[in-house]
């Protein structure tokens, strides 16, 4: 068991619950969460299980907010979510081979990335090029690079979604955010079974973390449903650069 002070687990409450209510709306909460898994001292296997776990069931509320809201297109994404499972599967399974400077190089790069990509007002519009034989083909790739990705290691694998929900099939925001949800649910439901088969986590940290998520997910759905989101943004932006900062630190 882990010996953590008080402030540790508030600070990893308030930080858990952001993340969720991130996640909920643009992805990216596992730019947030990892790290503070990291700051808590939990080792690799038992820090994705765990990291699975919390996020999986915290999704579980937005997701079902989403579809009661009408917002997911179940028929027309039934297969890319299937896809993003099973290749979370796989994923997870070579995660075993990871260790905490892997994850810590692998967060240097995505965090930038992702820093870069929602900052950027890009206006594509791939659907006039593609034609729809071929985008289903391509949605169909990358939900199973995604989804792979996501077991493997886990974020930025909303906001990818998210950007290529955007920009790849032009949704309106709502749309994307909560189909990128559900496809990003998927990936994780995979990825949990792989790690309750081998029951890496840490039922400590899990306790904690699921509150968090449950509440910060609840918000978070909560404002994409009723068009209120505009704010998180620079929020978020604020977290992660202070995150990067944290993980250039420790990196060097």
């Amino acid at each position: 068991m882990l010996a953590l002070e008080f402030s540790d687990y508030l600070i990893a409450f308030i930080l858990i619950a952001f993340a969720g209510f991130v996640d909920s709306i643009a992805g990216g909460g596992g730019l947030i969460t990892v790290p503070t898994y990291l700051f808590l001292g939990l080792p690799p296997q038992s820090l994705l299980g765990t990291n699975k776990l919390v996020s999986t069931v915290g999704a579980s509320l937005a997701v079902w907010r989403y579809s009661k809201a009408g917002a997911i297109h179940w028929q027309k994404f039934k297969w890319p979510i299937l896809t993003s499972f099973v290749a979370s599967i796989f994923g997870a399974w070579l995660s075993r081979f990871q260790s905490k400077e892997f994850m810590v190089s692998l967060l240097l790069i995505v965090t930038p990335l992702i820093l870069f990509i929602s900052t950027k007002k890009i206006h594509l519009h791939f659907e006039r090029l593609i034609p729809e034989s071929k985008r289903f083909l391509l949605i169909m790739m990358l939900s199973f690079l995604l989804g792979g990705y996501d077991g493997f290691f886990g974020p930025g694998t909303g906001s990818f979604f998210l950007f290529f929900l955007l920009y790849l099939l032009n949704l309106k925001e709502k749309e994307a955010s909560a189909n990128a949800r559900v496809l990003n649910y998927a990936s994780n439901v995979g990825a949990l079974l792989f790690f309750v088969s081998s029951w890496n986590f840490s039922f400590q940290i899990a306790a904690l973390g699921i509150g968090a998520s449950l509440l910060g997910n609840f918000l978070g759905s909560h404002m994409v449903i009723h068009h209120a989101a505009r704010w998180v943004r620079p929020l978020f932006f604020l977290v992660l650069f202070g995150l990067l900062f944290k993980l250039i630190a420790e990196y060097f």
